[in-house]
């Protein structure tokens, strides 16, 4: 009988890969209806108009009923059936979090030109920029900006 279990564990798909290969397929497609429908996927959020609010929520529902639809044709059982929006879901966060990465990583490079700050290797470096040199910076941009310092939206 172990010889039995054994050849049944050797024969066993592997199901983790095939949910994740079909809820890749199924992603793409769900990207496809967001692109052809993204009046109703991405509504106006800032509409005041509860007749129009409205309206946008039902096409928003039946977007959403298409997608079931879509994972209904599939053959991923149930308790998977989100994993290709999760799928979605996490190229947009890696987007969004690549954009943010490479401004924050411009601006640095930006605030350490101005201040001319370099580390050992000769490179600009941010983390070099003394609190002496943000002051001097500073009053040396205030004069050549007219020096009111009103004119700051913190002030």
């Amino acid at each position: 009988m172990s010889k039995e279990i054994e050849k049944e564990e050797i024969e066993k798909p592997d199901y983790s890969k095939l949910y994740h290969d079909e809820s890749r397929v199924l992603a793409h497609k769900i990207v496809e209806l967001m692109a052809i429908h993204k009046e109703e996927f991405i509504i106006d959020s800032l509409e005041k108009d509860g007749e129009v609010k409205k309206q946008q929520e039902e096409k928003l529902a039946d977007f959403a009923l298409n997608v079931l639809s879509l994972l209904s044709d599939s053959t991923i059982p149930a308790d998977y059936a989100t994993m290709c929006i999760e799928k979605i879901s996490e190229s947009l966060v890696g987007l969004s979090s690549f954009i943010k990465g490479t401004i924050a990583t411009h601006e640095d490079e930006m605030v350490s030109r101005i201040y001319g700050k370099k580390n050992h290797e000769g490179k600009f470096r941010r983390e070099f920029v003394t609190v002496k040199d943000i002051l001097l910076k500073l009053n040396e941009v205030r004069e050549e900006t007219g020096g009111n310092k009103d004119e700051f939206f913190n002030a």
